[in-house]
């Protein structure tokens, strides 16, 4: 007995390292994609886990991001070889969090390079939570505002 409650107890403090920061949801067709963030004992930032899924709900991709990855930016999402959003951030520390910059793709090109648009927010520890934010404005829910060649933007929900 002892030991089911001992498993028990570190699968809920395995659960609870895992928070999720946002739902990302396309205008085009409400497809949903999340971003959650692992984090260790102390609450820092260990990795991100973005999950997107397709039109029917189910999972079709996972992706994990760590915060060595962000200097450089890890692409999160790609179609037919093009990178559609990649994500990266020059200050970002696991402790208190930084500035992340969503690198989106704003127009395919055919014939000559494509166009990549900049969404920036703030990534900022709050006790042992995190938060998102947008010109100072906490959100939760991300609208990507899609076309057929890309994204036009990324408005904040909520």
């Amino acid at each position: 007995m002892l030991l089911i409650l001992s498993i028990f107890v570190m699968f809920q403090s395995a659960l609870a390292a895992d928070q999720l920061l946002a739902t990302i949801t396309r205008k085009s067709d409400g497809v949903n994609s999340t971003l959650a963030i692992q984090k260790d004992d102390k609450s820092d930032a260990i990795s991100f886990t973005f999950k997107i899924f397709n039109e029917d709900g189910k999972l079709d991709d996972t992706v994990i991001v760590r915060p060595k990855d962000l200097p450089q930016g890890k692409v999160v999402l790609e179609k037919m070889g093009i990178d559609v959003i990649k994500i990266k951030s020059n200050n970002f520390a696991e402790h208190n969090g930084g500035n992340i910059t969503i690198n989106y793709l704003k127009k395919w090109k055919l014939i000559g390079s494509n166009k990549y648009g900049n969404f920036e927010v703030d990534l900022q520890r709050e006790g042992d939570d995190w938060v998102l934010e947008k010109d100072g404005e906490r959100f939760t829910i991300l609208k990507a505002i899609d076309h057929s060649k890309g994204i036009h933007r990324f408005e904040v929900v909520k």
